[in-house]
C-alpha cells in the first residue's frame, strides 16, 4: 500500500510538472545587430523570447535594446540584475510588448535599468517593480498595466512622464513608496501632460517626491489652467495621502489631491523671472528710501 501511494504521488507531480510549464529565461548577448529586441542572435537561445520566457537584459557595461515592430512577447522581463552599467529598453513607434505573466517584471532589481517609451504600446497582464535607479520614461505611445505595481518601495525609483501625448492606464494599485520620485515634465498643450489614470489603489508614502517641470508649457495662452495628474480609485497608502517632498521648476499651482478621485494642479501661474524679482526688488527699496 505505502509503495502504490508513493507512485500516486509521483505520478500527480509529474502530471503537474507537465500541465503547469514554468518560464526560462532567455539572456541577451547582443550578439546579432547588438540592438534589436527581434534579432533573435541577440539572445543566448538565438530565438526572441515569447511568453513562455522570460527575457533578462544584463549585459556587462550595458545595454542598449529596442523594439521597432508590432507582436513581441514575453512572459515577464528584468532590466538590470546585478551588472554593470545602465540596462536600457526602447519602445519605438510602431513597436509594442505584451507580457503575461502574474509575476512581478523588474526595472531595475539588483542594477539599473530604463525602460522607455518613445511610441507604440507596453501592455503587461502583471506588475511591475522599479527599483535600484530603475526608470519607466514616458514619452509617448500607450502603456496599459494590469498588476499591482511599485516605483521605489527598497531603493531609488522613478516614474518620469514627458509631454501630453501618451496614454497611461492602470488597473491594479500603483504604490509609490519612500525611495519614489516621479516627474511631470510639461509640454505647451493645455493638458500640459499625460495623466495616469488608475483605476486601482493610488498609494503614496509620506517620503515620496514629486517633481512638476513647467519650462516647456505655453502659459501666454494657458495661465491659470487646470493640470490633472492622476485619476485614482482611491487613495492612500500607509496613512499617507500626499507626496512628501514637492519641487515645482518654472511655475506654481495648487496641488489639490481629492476633488473628483484626481490630483491636480489648479490655477498653474509661470514662476516670476529673475529680472521681474529683480525688478522688484529694487522697487521695494525705492519704496523704502521713500518713505524714510
Amino acid at each position: 500500500m505505502k509503495t502504490t501511494k508513493t507512485h500516486q504521488i509521483l505520478a500527480s507531480l509529474f502530471i503537474i510538472c507537465l500541465v503547469t510549464p514554468t518560464a526560462f529565461a532567455e539572456e541577451w548577448n547582443a550578439d546579432g545587430d547588438g540592438s534589436s529586441w527581434e534579432d533573435g542572435d541577440n539572445w543566448n537561445t538565438d530565438t526572441q523570447p515569447t511568453l513562455a520566457t522570460l527575457a533578462r537584459i544584463n549585459l556587462a557595461g550595458g545595454s542598449d535594446v529596442f523594439i521597432t515592430q508590432a507582436g513581441e512577447q514575453a512572459d515577464r522581463f528584468i532590466l538590470g540584475q546585478g551588472a554593470t552599467g545602465i540596462q536600457k529598453l526602447t519602445i519605438e513607434s510602431g513597436g509594442s510588448l505584451t507580457t503575461d505573466s502574474g509575476t512581478v517584471s523588474r526595472i531595475g532589481q539588483t542594477s539599473e535599468g530604463w525602460l522607455t517609451m518613445n511610441g507604440g504600446t507596453l501592455t503587461m497582464s502583471g506588475n511591475y517593480s522599479s527599483d535600484n535607479g530603475g526608470r519607466l520614461i514616458i514619452n509617448d505611445g500607450d502603456v496599459n498595466l494590469g498588476g499591482n505595481s511599485t516605483v521605489g518601495t527598497g531603493s531609488a525609483g522613478f516614474l518620469e512622464i514627458n509631454g501630453s501625448t501618451a496614454t497611461i492606464d492602470v488597473a491594479g494599485a500603483y504604490t509609490f513608496g519612500n525611495f519614489s520620485t516621479t516627474i511631470f515634465t510639461l509640454d505647451s498643450a493645455l493638458a500640459g501632460v499625460s495623466e495616469v489614470n488608475n483605476t486601482g489603489a493610488l498609494n503614496l508614502d509620506a517620503s515620496s517626491t514629486l517633481t512638476v517641470d513647467f519650462r516647456g508649457y505655453d502659459f501666454s495662452t494657458n495661465k491659470g489652467s487646470d493640470i490633472v495628474l492622476f485619476d485614482y480609485g482611491t487613495l492612500g497608502g500607509g496613512g499617507a495621502d500626499t507626496f512628501g517632498t514637492i519641487n515645482f521648476i518654472g511655475g506654481f499651482g495648487e496641488l489639490d489631491y481629492i476633488t473628483g478621485g484626481q490630483i491636480r494642479l489648479l490655477s498653474v501661474v509661470p514662476e516670476p523671472s529673475s529680472t521681474a524679482l529683480l525688478g522688484l526688488g529694487g522697487l521695494a527699496l525705492m519704496l523704502r528710501r521713500k518713505r524714510s
